[in-house]
């Protein structure tokens, strides 16, 4: 294989410290390393997480952003980079990955490669230390807009027939796009700030007629933590409404709305 692979993680508070060692291991040990290119994000990060990750990936290209602008515009920066010098591939991983299989970001561009409608493909993603239960198989967009992920906390069935599934959005912790598939859809929208971007994305994937696929045999473990606060739900709220209003045609969002009225009824009174 010598097509340039870019992979992207973004830094934020102290994630450094927290994720760094275990994410870098897991992306040494693949088999297409000689071809990756790393690029880090440092989103306004804590002094010491900076320091940290300067330490400890001296192969990265580190853009230090002193402002966190959310988690579209810090990949976003990276993506302009790696299309600038003819990146191939774009991979997105969250810091709070790991991946044991050293053939899995091969898998990505073996399955991206399989069909040439294919644009973008998920890896299979699993929790940690939970490793035979799922994260995410993949996600879907209900009518009104929110997002879910595929089979959440189930257990994984290995005789299931998985791979290359047409999946509605891809999980932006584990996922790979055709670098010409960017340019013609365009990036993450940077006005979602974090959040439903990834949805955002995918969908659009689709109106352009590539198709979004989960790749079963490229397993990443994710570290998922469930947080509630006010910012997320305001975000993740905000966010749906602007993919919907994005995405829809007009008479599908004519066709919903007496359905949508009713739900922000509900959201003001309850």
């Amino acid at each position: 294989m010598d097509k340039k692979i870019a992979i992207i993680l973004i830094n934020y508070k102290d994630y450094a410290n927290k994720y760094l060692v275990d994410c870098l291991a897991g992306i040494r040990r693949q088999d297409c390393f000689d071809n990756i290119d790393l690029y880090i994000v440092d989103n306004s990060s804590e002094e010491a997480s900076y320091n940290f990750l300067s330490s400890q990936a001296p192969e990265a290209s580190i853009i230090r952003n002193f402002t966190n602008d959310g988690f579209a515009k810090g990949n976003n920066d990276a993506i302009r980079v790696a299309l600038g010098v003819g990146s191939k591939y774009i991979v997105l991983l969250n810091m709070d990955t790991i991946i044991d299989d050293r053939g899995a970001i091969s898998e990505l561009i073996r399955v991206a490669e399989s069909d040439k409608e294919i644009g973008v493909v998920q890896s299979r993603l699993m929790l940690w230390p939970e490793k035979d239960l799922i994260n995410s198989l993949g996600n879907n967009t209900h009518f009104l807009g929110f997002g879910y992920c595929n089979n959440y906390r189930e257990k994984f069935i290995k005789s299931d027939n998985l791979s290359n599934i047409d999946i509605h959005y891809p999980s932006g912790a584990a996922v790979l796009f055709k670098s010409e598939v960017l340019k013609e859809i365009g990036l993450f929208d940077e006005s979602y700030f974090m959040y439903n971007e990834d949805q955002d994305l995918g969908w659009r994937a689709w109106l352009a007629n590539y198709r979004c696929v989960l790749a079963s045999n490229s397993v990443v473990y994710h570290k998922y933590e469930f947080g509630r606060s006010i910012s997320k739900y305001y975000y993740m709220d905000r966010n749906r409404i602007i993919t919907i209003l994005k995405n829809y045609s007009l008479p599908t969002l004519i066709l919903i709305f007496p359905a949508f009225f009713i739900l922000e009824l509900g959201h003001v009174y309850f």
